[in-house]
């Protein structure tokens, strides 16, 4: 006896949770990139990554950067498309990724940064001592 089996798509939400990658690079004047993303969870074992595609712009997988900054990836949920039939509810979470190009052994400081007052009273006791023997034998601290 022939039967009919009817299945209808799970309506439960479905969360894939994106990260972008990240990278760190000491600066050095030259190009540096990131590139690509990861899928770091999914809220329902049944739904894989293979239920889904990357249908954005290819250019937003590559974060590139010569100076000393930060660069953001910047994907957007809209940059992926469910293509499940089974699962009809399913949000992309985006989680921020950035190339960080960092200055080491560059210091921005002002000429007597690092001497406090303590070092300024004794230059100008030395130099007030050796007025003081030239010019005013008589004069007094």
């Amino acid at each position: 006896m022939p039967g009919t089996l009817k299945v209808t798509e799970l309506t439960d939400k479905v969360t894939v949770t994106i990260t972008e990658n990240s990278g760190s690079e000491k600066y050095d004047g030259t190009e540096k990139k990131v590139t690509g993303y990861t899928v770091t969870s999914i809220s329902n074992e049944l739904y894989t990554e293979d239920d889904f595609e990357f249908v954005g712009d290819e250019s937003a997988l590559t974060v590139t950067g010569t100076d000393a900054g930060s660069y953001p990836m910047e994907l957007k949920a809209s940059d992926f498309k469910n293509n499940s039939k089974n699962f009809s509810n399913v949000e992309f979470v985006i989680v921020d990724g950035t190339l960080l190009r960092r200055r080491e052994g560059l210091r921005r400081h002002r000429p007597d940064q690092g001497r406090g007052q303590g070092h300024r009273r004794r230059l100008r006791r030395r130099r007030g001592r050796h007025l003081h023997r030239d010019r005013h034998a008589d004069a007094r601290w």
